[in-house]
């Protein structure tokens, strides 16, 4: 009895196989997503100090974050975020987010946006800064620069313009560019946490409180 036909199926399972497995197959493109979710968790556990800086918290306490969320300032999806968030830190004066910005390449007002909220000292003002800055277009204007100023009660309008675009305000918003890079963040808004690596999109408010009664 000729072998030909099993030689021939088994040479197209062979085949199948290989076009599944490899690169641009089902199998090979999830296998690949779950190795970078994989090296994203990793990524995030190893960055979580360089994540959290007590300098871009915001909540009423300095308890140290459960969760990072990149952000940006003219995001639809971020403001449409701001209610969920301030309803999440209310549930405890001890819950805390950090927040990363990613403003977006050529808009001053996103940019501005970024720079006000790094600029902002006491955690309670920084607070206020970003729900007002996500829900309020006028705050994102230079010309609001020093009512802003007053808002967040920085006594010094020379002192707080001069943080705006300090070198170490640049530096600080390139870390952020480059810590979204690392962890493969495409859009905002998006969220770090040491147990699930990155999600990137918008949630809701059960989320969030799902989220940060894991991490807790």
């Amino acid at each position: 009895m000729s072998r030909a036909p099993a030689v021939v199926g088994w040479f197209f399972v062979i085949v199948a196989l290989g076009l599944a497995l490899g690169p641009n197959g089902a199998l090979g493109q999830r296998i690949v997503a779950m190795k970078q979710s994989h090296d994203v968790k990793t990524s995030v556990r190893a960055q979580w100090n360089a994540l959290t800086p007590q300098s871009s918290t915001i909540g009423e306490d300095v308890k140290p974050p459960a969760l990072v969320v990149f952000s940006d300032y003219r995001c639809a999806y971020c403001r449409i975020l701001a209610d969920s968030i301030s309803k999440h830190l209310a549930v405890s004066p001890s819950r805390t987010l950090a927040l990363r910005s990613l403003f977006r390449p050529g808009d001053s007002a996103s940019e501005y946006g970024a720079r006000a909220f790094l600029c902002t000292d006491e955690i309670r003002a920084r607070t206020l800064l970003h729900l007002r800055l996500l829900t309020d277009s006028n705050w994102i204007r230079r010309a609001f620069v020093d009512s802003v100023r007053r808002e967040v009660a920085q006594a010094s309008f020379a002192s707080y313009h001069g943080c705006l675009f300090a070198d170490s305000t640049n530096r600080r918003l390139s870390m952020d560019s480059a810590q979204a890079v690392a962890l493969h963040v495409r859009a905002t808004p998006a969220f770090a946490a040491k147990s699930f690596g990155v999600h990137q999109g918008i949630v809701d408010l059960t989320q969030l409180e799902r989220w940060s009664n894991h991490e807790q």
